[in-house]
């Protein structure tokens, strides 16, 4: 079993003093076998600042508790969290693109071998990890001294006990190299908190109950696991916002809507704003791109796109350089028969806005800043952008490009919205077809506003995203 979502508030102690490991609501319940690919039903899910770099792309492992431990090892220790920004995709350029800080930065006279160990659990890439929790349990009590851990019950696998070379700090660590970076100095607390509270000195007598801690969190996980694997203890995935998920058929990352109000509209004759209900739902995290769209047309379920080429590039669909750009050159029909070999659907304009605008009545994805070329690709480019270019201009889900690039198809037809005047617009009615965002080459108007086309138009700047209802 793999928790997930190992963090503080998760974490409670009881009347007793001990520590106790809470909430595996998310947790995913893996055989020994099992590839670790969360894809499908599977769901990259948790707590942004505890995530491990690979649950942002919808995999996990044993290995992704182990570094969420780490997180909360580092916290307690250096009052502060390995990486924090104000959205969770800050969080993840931050996690992807910046060392990790020594935490003896933080915390004077931290022993070495603590620093090791903790750089070691946090370490981005999985197999540079403890190879097993059982290794980590171990290295933890080595730094007790040889003080026992109760890990029962043990599962009958000596081999992943014994002959675990990264079990202590002294072993397999000989070639660990501790990164530096110059940054300003940071502060230690005697508290456990979620902010950093004023500087305080060091105390080496806090160092066993932290590890103590860190066993006792690494057994009950270990234990849990056990009961799992005996039937003994089921679990319920828990969608929240950050919940994403991975399509088999075509490898597009989903992100989670959930279910509520939202303000649609804005101050139009013919789209007023109003108030609407929305079932939870996914959307595509981004626009579809030629290589997903090639795989369609591979199948003989997609027809290729009328051109192949884009506004300033001879070659475009099926150039291997601009595989992950949004497909173009597609019409209506296109985008639907696509959504459909996905096993998925392409949104109504309601999901759409919502998906953009959340449900704090925001003129953008990102807010309410005017739009600069580093929230969107308006007349930035001169051209495509390839997808997932701006994380700054996600939406509050985690959608990406929902302003920019390319214009998107959606499923209704073009029509006056609910206490609208229809006699406004003479287009309404089942003739055209709705789009939302923007191309390259067209101002950003706000989440809010509805293009619409022919439903056999293709041209150089639309393109699609496909919905999936969360309850079918």
């Amino acid at each position: 079993m793999i928790h997930r979502d190992v963090k503080p508030s998760n974490i409670l102690i009881t009347a007793d003093g001990e520590p106790m490991l809470t909430d595996f609501g998310i947790a995913k319940i893996l055989d020994l076998e099992d590839t670790a690919d969360l894809t499908g039903t599977g769901m990259g899910i948790g707590t942004p600042e505890y995530m491990a770099p690979e649950q942002w792309t919808g995999k996990t492992s044993p290995q992704s508790d182990q570094y969420a431990m780490g997180v909360v090892l580092y916290e307690m220790l250096t009052g502060r969290k390995p990486y924090m920004a104000d959205t969770p995709a800050a969080v993840l350029i931050k996690q992807a693109t910046e060392p990790l800080l020594r935490p003896s930065q933080f915390t004077r006279d931290l022993p070495e071998k603590v620093e090791k160990l903790l750089l070691k659990a946090l370490a981005k890439d999985p197999i540079n990890r403890y190879s097993t929790m059982h290794g980590f349990a171990i290295a933890l009590e080595s730094l007790q001294g040889g003080v026992s851990v109760s890990l029962k019950p043990q599962p009958a696998q000596p081999v992943q006990r014994i002959l675990d070379t990264q079990a202590t700090i002294d072993q397999g660590d000989s070639n660990y190299t501790i990164q530096q970076e110059h940054t300003h100095a940071g502060t230690t607390t005697q508290r456990w908190t979620e902010s950093t509270p004023p500087a305080t000195v060091w105390k080496a007598a806090w160092l066993p109950r932290v590890i103590g801690l860190g066993m006792i969190l690494v057994g009950l996980i270990l234990l849990i696991s056990e009961l799992a694997k005996d039937g003994l203890f089921s679990v319920a995935p828990v969608l929240g916002i950050g919940s994403t998920k991975t399509s088999l058929k075509d490898g597009m990352v989903m992100v989670y809507v959930p279910a509520g109000n939202f303000t649609m509209g804005y101050n139009s004759p013919d789209a007023p704003a109003h108030n609407v209900y929305l079932e939870n739902f996914w959307i595509d995290q981004t626009e579809v791109t030629n290589g997903m769209y090639a795989l369609c047309v591979q199948e003989g379920d997609c027809r290729l796109p009328s051109d192949t080429s884009s506004d300033t590039r001879a070659r475009y669909f099926g150039n291997s350089q601009f595989t992950k750009y949004p497909v173009i050159y597609v019409d209506w029909n296109d985008a639907q028969a696509y959504c459909n070999w996905a096993g998925r659907r392409l949104p109504s304009e309601t999901e759409w806005e919502k998906a953009a605008r959340g449900t704090d009545g925001r003129t953008y994805p990102w807010g309410n800043e005017s739009p600069t070329c580093e929230l969107t690709n308006s007349f930035c480019m001169g051209d495509t952008a390839q997808v997932g270019s701006y994380p700054a201009g996600a939406s509050p889900y985690g959608a990406l490009d929902m302003s920019g690039n390319v214009w998107q198809w959606i499923a209704d037809w073009y029509d006056v919205y609910p206490g609208g005047n229809k006699n406004v617009e003479s287009n309404f009615g089942q003739t055209l077809r709705v789009m939302r965002s923007n191309g390259w080459q067209d101002y950003e108007n706000g989440s809010y506003f509805r293009g619409y086309t022919n439903p056999d138009i293709k041209q150089f700047d639309i393109g699609f995203r496909c919905a999936l209802s969360a309850n079918p």
